[in-house]
């Protein structure tokens, strides 16, 4: 495209033309909006503009009102404009408030966001009355009768997003809707629900001002109730109780705390807990299985659940759940590690060394770190509510508070009140309804990519980020981008080690499971890799196998994965001594599942290692008689496992699997 720079000139920040055309100034380029007439186009200011027959918001054409064309056109700011009819959101039709005069000389809009997707709040006058608006909805402009147009504003709220709570200050009032609120000073009063408001002292619920004061009431998030009459209305929590508070003039009691000598035992709800967790590790094993859907099968089906050894539990003075085992064995652990602590009891009864056993939630969109607790806590949800209650009680306010984290934000939606649910929340300490209300700190991320905003975690500190939920947030928000990466090598160069260094420092228990569940997902990446693009990272992968070994991180798997990884790398000798170690140890018979979600669960170990030196043979090799004779070595290695398990093995699911790998490497020779 050329410019006709002899007859060029600038009619806006946001347009430009030459002789014949008319052009939008973008970021980086200029460019012609073709239907626009150069002779006749008038900008009007930087994102609209007309020609004789056409009004324009930057490059696009708008469809006025009918009878209104573009000489009526009239910006207002920012995206927005009006044609003496109606009002323009970008190219948007927005019905304005009824009674306003849309051509009067004093029309003026002032927006609150620079959002050009959905519509933000909106304070519009006419110079005769003022509005402002809700972003959604039938009734979306609200009168405010003797509002300060300059200074009228929506209230921040800290809780949940603005356009859920419709109250408005200017210098000297508060409105809910269009009720004012006599007694609010715009000062002092903030937004701490929807729809709730208080000034520290008092609280209002949409209009209404509250009786209790406002010290002794906590907000509850993420429900939204009606009384039967249809009235709006907030849960809050007083201490004592839980009540739903309607904004008409109606209080209604929910749940009532209970004494602790009523709630459930502990040993009990953790024999519970640990029997599910042994359950799903015994049937649905990690990585072929995801703990959602194994426990929607297990309730269905109900599989057996493994014997576990009888123990007693307590919850010690420094904040651990000790489990005093019958053969005299104590396992213990901080009470927010539990998972790690359910582990532990399943390597005793099983008889293989304590680890932690992450349970990635592959197939899933940015699979997060927290998945296996978080549907573990959905399951056992009043368990983790005692628990909760009985660390704040003992004094753990620190560990109580994570836990809550977890069962009250992180492991659940916006669900429906049963009474159970009331109840647990009822006896909870209404300090903690505070947890209920965590914005993510990956919301305040601005890249878009896998690997930048992994970058950006890095760069920006986020792992030693001072809020442990912060910590949990951006841990989780690194797995998810490394199992949904296309840039594996990158995260292995440029991100574990940053990883690495946090779990070694970190002090959370809680924090460091969902590192070492990101540690891990970085083994379960390079093994995908490796089966699937045939992308070898097994060099990168042997010190992080190592590491997660002297860190009881998924110990027995990773001394498979380094067996696997030892071949790869040519050092046999070293890859035959530790396969032989881990099957002496394991036995012949234990299982192994794939390396990714809906593969196979091999029955021997030696299957498993046959699956993975297939895999590995497709390295990199100075010949091609290097590549043929990895694969005479295959098919020997294929034949001895037939002789060892019986012609019959060849129809196992797993062996028609390394049947038919063998013959893609061989196939791949062939075509070389």
């Amino acid at each position: 495209m050329e410019i006709d720079t002899t007859k060029f000139d600038i009619l806006s920040q946001g347009y430009v033309r030459d002789a014949d055309t008319i052009y939008l100034v973008m970021a980086r380029k200029l460019k012609p909006i073709k239907s626009a007439d150069a002779d006749s186009f008038t900008a009007l200011g930087t994102s609209h503009g007309r020609d004789a027959t056409t009004g324009y918001f930057r490059d696009k054409r708008m469809r006025l009102a009918k009878g209104r064309g573009p000489a009526d056109l009239r910006p207002l700011g920012h995206v927005f404009a009006t044609d003496g009819t109606q009002l323009y959101f970008t190219t948007q039709k927005v019905p304005p408030p009824d009674g306003i005069d849309l051509s009067a000389p004093g029309l003026s809009l002032r927006w609150f966001d620079e959002n050009e997707v959905n519509m933000p709040h909106l304070a519009l006058t006419d110079g005769a009355g003022v509005w402002m608006s809700l972003t959604t909805g039938p009734d979306r402009w609200i009168r405010l009768d003797g509002a300060d147009f300059d200074t009228l504003a929506p209230l921040v709220e800290d809780v949940t997003l603005p356009w859920c709570a419709p109250y408005f200050r200017d210098v000297s009032r508060v409105w809910y809707r269009g009720l004012r609120l006599p007694d609010a000073s715009p000062d002092a009063v903030r937004v701490c629900g929807a729809p709730m408001l208080t000034d520290g002292t008092r609280a209002w619920v949409g209009a209404r001002l509250l009786d209790a004061p406002a010290t002794r009431l906590a907000y509850i998030d993420r429900y939204h109730l009606r009384d039967d009459a249809g009235s709006d209305g907030v849960l809050l929590h007083h201490g004592d109780r839980v009540a739903f508070h309607a904004e008409a003039d109606m209080t209604r009691t929910l749940a009532t705390a209970r004494p602790g000598t009523e709630r459930a035992d502990l040993t009990q709800i953790l024999r519970d807990l640990f029997t599910t967790m042994a359950t799903l590790f015994a049937h649905y094993p990690s990585l072929v299985s995801r703990v959602g859907k194994a426990l929607s099968h297990m309730q269905e089906n109900t599989p057996p659940a493994p014997d576990l050894p009888d123990f007693t539990s307590r919850l010690t003075t420094e904040g651990q759940i000790a489990l005093d085992l019958a053969d005299g064995t104590t396992l213990s652990q901080p009470a927010t590690a539990w998972y790690s602590l359910g582990c532990h009891l399943w390597a005793h009864t099983t008889g293989r060394p304590a680890a932690l056993l992450p349970y990635p939630p592959l197939g899933t969109m940015l699979p997060r770190s927290t998945d296996a607790q978080t549907q573990l806590i959905t399951a056992h949800s009043a368990a983790f509510h005692a628990l909760i209650a009985r660390l704040w009680q003992a004094g753990h306010t620190d560990a109580a508070r994570t836990l809550a984290h977890f069962t009250l934000c992180l492991a659940r939606g916006y669900r429906d009140l049963s009474e159970d649910a009331l109840q647990h929340l009822a006896d909870l300490p209404r300090d903690l309804m505070s947890s209920l209300h965590y914005r993510p700190a990956h919301y305040h991320f601005g890249s878009t990519t896998n690997l930048a905003v992994a970058r950006l975690i890095v760069a920006d500190g986020w792992l030693d980020a001072p809020d442990i939920r912060d910590r949990i947030d951006v841990t989780s928000t690194l797995h998810g981008a490394l199992l949904s990466t296309g840039k594996t090598a990158l995260f292995f160069k440029e991100i574990l080690p940053a990883v690495q260094s946090r779990f070694t420092a970190e002090p959370d228990a809680a924090v460091r499971e969902q590192l070492a569940t990101l540690l891990d997902a970085f083994l379960v990446k390079g093994q995908v890799d490796v089966e699937v693009n045939r992308v070898m990272h097994h060099a990168a992968m042997l010190p992080v196998i190592e590491f997660c070994i002297a860190n009881a991180i998924n110990t027995v798997f990773n001394r498979a994965r380094l067996a696997e990884t030892l071949w790869a790398l040519n050092r046999d000798p070293e890859a035959e001594a530790t396969a032989e170690a881990l099957i002496a140890e394991i036995g012949e018979d234990a299982h192994l599942p794939g390396v990714y979600a809906n593969r196979h669960i091999y029955r021997t170990p030696r299957l498993w290692f046959l699956r993975g030196r297939v895999d590995a043979s497709w390295r990199k090799a100075p010949d091609l008689d290097t590549h043929k004779s990895r694969l005479d070595t295959l098919e020997a290695e294929y034949s001895a496992l037939l002789d060892r398990y019986g012609k019959d093995a060849a129809q196992w699911p797993e062996m028609q699997d390394i049947r038919a790998a063998i013959d893609r490497y061989a196939a791949g020779i062939r075509a070389a």
